[in-house]
């Protein structure tokens, strides 16, 4: 199935699947009793032109997933070339069967491509949509792309698995951040922000994967965990006292480009609904043995669903703008950011930062956002008692690009 940007197509009867997930979500989550348990992977699979070797990548990347076997979702990046494409669908067909894909083909004048791909083996693509950033390029490398046909995007897709209604209602974003530019990150996880932010999309749990080229603790990372309430399956999940501190971008592995450095920048961000809730059990590095598949390594959570009655909690009293310091906090240094920038179009998301700043500065319970993590159970999240916040709050993000 092939979209352009922003254009979403569906059979008739998909449409009455969407109609009675959403519109009758309250007759099946009165049964509390409900849960279940799923996993999800992402790659970015080293697609592009000066990515060599790619078809006997592809049927290593094919041998590795048989191996560790198949998860309910799975989130791929730089898959650009055709013949890329084509290799990697053939080749899953042959080993595992039939299975439900989407390759979000972002088309307009210069015929770009995300290289954006989702595949749900046990599920049925009700909705999908595909979306180019608005700011990416900085410098001759990007312009280069360009020319190739190689932009950068975000896709949303919902799926419908049959006989379990907790896992039909997660959203599933795939994507993959600017390479080196943290202005034009912000503007982008700003951008695909309007997907989660949205009045409804607190009633749906939300997995947001992909390449984010963001360490744990920037800027983005907490943009993404403490603004707009997803947790990270790492932080929260992982175990493995052997490698406590886990890299998808790391010089052990002969294919990557940057041989003195190791850091993750791949990343399964998570986010509960109101009467579901998304808890990560398990999450590892995998597609880390040879022979590699990719310059990266990938990610694989283990996530529980479970109705309840309301996963939000009881408060007392009413939220004010001190409660919301760290988050306001995140803010202002994304907006100083974006306000000194010199790169063509990040200047157009200021207003959408400070429009953010000012629900947190004068938090209103009707406003949903403020709502959802003001109820959050646990707290606000990742909140001032952790011990890194106290350099946190001196501004001492962690930029990838100086590391």
């Amino acid at each position: 199935m092939f979209l352009t940007s922003g254009v979403v197509r569906f059979s008739l009867i998909k449409l009455c699947l969407l109609a009675f997930l959403f519109g009758h979500f309250p007759a099946w989550s009165l049964d509390f009793n409900l849960k279940d348990e799923f996993c999800s992977k992402s790659l970015n699979t080293f697609g592009p032109a000066y990515g060599l070797n790619l078809r006997q990548r592809t049927r290593d990347l094919v041998n590795h997933t048989e191996q560790l076997g198949l998860c309910e979702a799975f989130q791929l990046q730089e898959v650009w070339r055709e013949s890329h494409r084509e290799h990697l669908e053939t080749k899953m067909l042959n080993r595992f069967g039939l299975m439900n894909s989407v390759f979000y083909d972002v088309t307009r004048s210069d015929n770009g491509q995300s290289g954006l791909k989702s595949l749900f083996p046990s599920g049925t693509v009700l909705l999908a949509s595909s979306h180019i950033f608005t700011v990416n390029r900085k410098g001759l490398l990007d312009w280069f792309r360009k020319r190739l046909g190689v932009v950068k995007a975000y896709a949303r897709a919902s799926v419908y698995y049959p006989d379990r209604p907790l896992l039909s209602q997660v959203q599933h974003l795939n994507t993959h951040l600017h390479h080196s530019s943290q202005d034009i990150r912000l503007t982008q996880i700003l951008q695909m922000a309007q997907e989660f932010t949205a009045d409804q999309s607190f009633v749906q749990p939300w997995l947001a994967s992909g390449d984010f080229n963001a360490v744990p603790k920037s800027l983005e990372w907490y943009l993404m965990t403490s603004v707009f309430g997803f947790k990270d399956s790492f932080t929260e999940a992982y175990e493995n006292p052997d490698n406590p501190n886990p890299c998808t971008y790391c010089r052990g592995n002969p294919l990557s480009l940057d041989p003195f450095r190791s850091r993750r920048i791949d990343y399964i961000f998570y986010r509960s609904a109101y009467q579901i809730e998304l808890h990560a059990a398990n999450a590892r590095v995998v597609f880390n043995q040879a022979p590699f598949v990719s310059d990266h390594f990938g990610v694989e959570a283990e996530l529980n669903l479970s109705a309840t009655d309301s996963y939000l909690v009881y408060q007392e009293c009413f939220p004010q703008a001190e409660d919301f310091a760290q988050q306001s906090h995140i803010l202002n240094t994304v907006i100083e950011r974006l306000q000194s920038s010199r790169i063509r179009g990040v200047h157009r998301f200021v207003a959408p930062a400070k429009d953010l700043l000012q629900r947190f500065q004068n938090p209103s319970l009707e406003d949903p956002l403020i709502d959802f993590l003001w109820h959050q159970p646990g707290g606000l999240p990742y909140p001032a008692d952790i011990d890194f916040v106290d350099d946190f709050f001196m501004g001492d993000f962690v930029d990838e690009e100086q590391l």
